[in-house]
């Protein structure tokens, strides 16, 4: 679904929704012919074959059940870098071949951690513990007692936030996302950022280095507002050094006007949204219609001052 906030106008959505609706089905019917292969759709390629390699040792791992989880989003995830690679090129499957690795040592981990007594037929079970029954007065404790708000999950995070032309002020759809970003860290108080400032190509490389990092310091300045602590925060400028491309010269630019946001000391799953993109033909519609306007002016003008007789 990431894909259809990302306005994806390929076939992939639909695709990956047949797909899920047909293994729910399947799943409701009891169908034992269900296997563990995920298959790569049309709109999507296989590449970084270790990963899937991975993926399969794992689900025939004794301890896949503890596993599955991770090797399921996993496999999700190379899929999605396929189609991203396929689309749009490497540059943007790269996120989600980082996000696959991760979640390859993640199920790793928890595949040979998982409790699994000897001899063993099959994947082990989950083990539940037998607990004697709750007294009236555990009951009432309960009852009074507050549940513990759950942390906000790390998947989905956005990673960037635009700008408009020659500006570093924050736009408001950009207050949305970093709205977002200050949820995230104040519940994971752990966790650190990196602001890195960006611009596009035009104007000289010390205007430019100076616009990137007044934008990480405008970024700076809203986390704070929000209560983050500033030794949390660390930030710099790249000027025009790290330039996002497009077919479409302003799409371009206006995807190389950002501030990006890397996450530390935690495992996140990120990803660049496109949300809050400022596109130039808006400024240009401002301008000449104040063009306009003041040669509108300027004619009422002429019109009305009378013109000097000749001699």
């Amino acid at each position: 679904m990431h894909e259809y906030y990302e306005n994806d106008r390929s076939e992939v959505i639909d695709e990956a929704l047949f797909q899920a609706q047909d293994l729910i089905e399947r799943m409701e019917q009891a169908d034992n012919n269900i296997t563990l292969d995920t298959p790569v759709i049309n709109e999507s390629q296989r590449l970084r074959e270790d990963l899937w390699t991975i993926a399969g040792e794992l689900k025939q791992h004794r301890g896949f059940v503890c596993a599955s989880a991770p090797i399921a989003e996993m496999e999700v995830r190379l899929v999605w870098a396929g189609h991203e690679n396929k689309e749009l090129g490497w540059r943007h499957a790269r996120e989600h071949f980082s996000a696959a690795e991760r979640l390859a040592k993640q199920a790793r981990k928890l595949a040979d951690n998982c409790f699994c007594p000897q001899p063993a037929e099959k994947p082990c079970p989950l083990v539940a513990a037998v607990e004697p029954p709750p007294t009236q007065e555990m009951l009432d404790m309960t009852k009074k007692r507050p549940k513990a708000p759950e942390p906000l999950a790390l998947v989905n995070v956005p990673r960037n936030v635009h700008f408009g032309l020659d500006k570093s002020n924050i736009n408001e759809k950009a207050v949305v996302i970093l709205d977002r970003v200050a949820e995230i860290l104040q519940a994971y108080p752990s966790m650190t950022i990196r602001l890195i400032g960006h611009t596009d190509s035009r104007a000289s490389k010390a205007y430019n280095q100076a616009l990137s990092e007044r934008r990480a310091q405008s970024v700076l300045k809203y986390l704070l507002a929000k209560g983050i602590i500033a030794n949390r925060i660390e930030l710099r400028g790249e000027g025009f050094n790290s330039l996002k491309t497009d077919t479409d010269a302003l799409m371009g630019h206006a995807l190389s006007r950002r501030v990006e946001m890397d996450y530390l000391g935690e495992t996140i799953q990120s990803y660049d949204q496109t949300g809050d993109l400022v596109m130039e033909e808006v400024r240009k519609a401002k301008a000449a219609k104040v063009k306009a306007n003041t040669s509108s002016k300027k004619a009422k003008k002429a019109k009305k001052s009378p013109k000097k007789a000749r001699k």
